[in-house]
């Protein structure tokens, strides 16, 4: 493990208020995102992927296949034989935001309704997509505080209490906070229950490649081997609490890529409730980077990045900013940052390494906002580089490595005090302090055999990390507990808590 030397960036004023307006026709009944009431849940998928990494290729595309105009009346669903890379003219773009209906801060777009107390899970594999229920009603002890203050204190507050002066003491709750008082913690004492599953449009050697829940847990985003997003909406019996014989799962909306699909994200404010803001990006092979619809499947617009010969660059990574007004897009030893609300060819250059003063070498291999400050961001690559770097100007601050192999996934603790990172060919994944860049807390033990990307999550209150391995299985670990010193020229490690068996074939991607 090494640390190299920090730098820390001015406070960035802040943030400008979303201004731009969205066009998106709202279609028929048939829509790609569902309108019932979100559900939070956890999300996995299983593959075998070749062994080469194809996110490193980077073919040009010829300017003729990027302007192909596209009427604002059409509306269609995109099957797997669909034309592939439809942009749209600039004057025909559709941002991604409303002027007065999104918050800036994404984080505030969580269920509100009842519904979010059930905790669903979902699994992905070669040839089938699992949904299992691991949610358990659990009873809060609530901890006794004692009170050292003195009965003379005990009644000067009192008196500025009724006065008016100071109060009152019970805590005025945003509507976030109370959503998380509502949300009841996995239980992980036994082995989640299968609810459902998808094992008909992956067969043969259309494998999954990953899986991702929408922000407001109404529906899954998959990527699989034949370059095709396809859309779940979660079973509306899930709603209605029937968790029992719900039939296989349909896809509702299918993106066609024209090449291997190496990144996508969901745009972070998505909200089923409001139309505009149902997109996602995607990027892959020699194509610029791509923004769906999730209602109609309509190719909104496109970011185009382009090289010192002018020609187009594929991203390798994707990611939003924190309040969706920037789009981080990973490249070698460079990241290109767009205004969301201005598609085409306009972006900010940011080298990660330069010759003389060095820098995070290597391919961009993901990008990932923290979850509590809109000016930090962080990214890992290929040269096993894991680096933090702070807005406006994306100055580097600190840059630390430790993986056997690449990096190929990153993820903020929800406190933002945590990194924990995973790499291709590497059974480690390791939590980082933030607090103390360069420090490893603990380790979790997983099995990742080939270059494939398999992913990890954490669940909402930090607490437990979940990752698919190798063999078909997922593992569990608690956080909250204590890691064992093996030895002492090694990282302490955290035992898992629970081990279950998934699929027949590598589970790369759980949510």
């Amino acid at each position: 493990m090494q640390s190299a030397d920090s730098w820390v960036a001015e406070e960035a004023p802040p943030w400008k208020k979303f201004k731009s307006e969205l066009q998106v026709e709202k279609g028929s009944n048939n829509k790609g995102v569902s309108n019932s009431p979100s559900s939070a849940g956890i999300f996995s998928g299983s593959q075998q992927q070749p062994t080469t990494d194809d996110s490193q290729q980077n073919v040009p595309a010829s300017d003729s296949q990027l302007n192909v105009p596209a009427s604002d009346s059409q509306q269609h669903i995109s099957t797997a034989d669909s034309q592939q890379n439809v942009p749209v003219s600039d004057s025909k773009l559709n941002v991604t935001t409303a002027d007065s209906q999104l918050v800036a801060d994404s984080r505030q777009n969580i269920p509100t309704t009842s519904d979010c107390q059930k905790d669903i899970m979902v699994s992905d594999c070669q040839q089938n997509l699992l949904i299992s229920d691991s949610s358990q009603s659990l009873t809060k002890s609530v901890p006794v505080e004692t009170d050292s203050r003195s009965d003379v204190q005990k009644e000067n507050i009192c008196e500025m209490v009724s006065s008016g002066e100071i109060g009152p003491f019970k805590p005025q709750l945003t509507e976030m906070e109370e959503v998380e008082n509502e949300y009841q913690p996995y239980n992980f004492s036994q082995v989640p229950k299968f609810l459902a599953n998808c094992s008909e449009e992956f067969q043969k050697s259309n494998f999954l490649k990953g899986c991702k829940w929408a922000p407001d847990g109404s529906c899954i985003l998959t990527n699989s081997e034949d370059r095709c997003l396809r859309l779940f909406n979660l079973p509306e019996q899930i709603y209605n609490s029937e968790i029992n014989n719900i039939p296989p799962l349909e896809s509702v909306l299918k993106m066609q890529e024209s090449g291997t699909i190496y990144d996508y994200c969901w745009y972070p404010g998505m909200s089923s409730t409001m139309p505009e803001t149902c997109c996602l990006l995607s990027t892959s092979k020699d194509t610029p980077v791509h923004m769906w619809d999730a209602f109609t499947a309509e190719l909104r617009c496109s970011y185009r990045a382009y090289d010192q010969m002018d020609e187009v660059v594929a991203a390798n990574s994707l990611a939003f900013s924190l309040d969706g007004q920037k789009l981080y897009c990973g490249f070698n030893k460079m990241i290109r940052v767009f205004d969301v609300e201005r598609p085409g060819r306009q972006f900010t250059e940011r080298p990660t390494y330069v010759k003389k003063s060095g820098g995070q070498a290597g391919i961009i291999s993901c990008i990932t906002p923290s979850p509590v400050n809109h000016n930090l961001y962080a990214t890992g690559s290929y040269s096993k580089e894991i680096a933090l770097y702070w807005e406006p100007a994306g100055n580097l601050m600190c840059m630390f490595q430790g993986h056997q192999g690449g990096v190929t996934h990153i993820l903020f603790s929800p406190d933002g005090n945590r990194i924990y990172s995973g790499g291709r060919k590497d059974p480690e994944i390791l939590c980082w302090d933030l607090r103390s860049p360069g420090t490893i807390l603990f380790t979790l033990l997983r099995q990742s055999e080939t270059n494939q990307r398999i992913y990890f999550d954490l669940d909402r209150s930090g607490r437990y990390i979940m990752s698919g391995n190798h063999d078909g299985t997922i593992t569990v670990w608690d956080t909250t507990a204590a890691p064992v010193t093996v030895s002492s020229d090694t990282d302490p490690l955290l035992y898992p808590c629970l081990i279950y068996p998934a699929h027949n074939d590598t589970t790369n991607g759980i949510r």
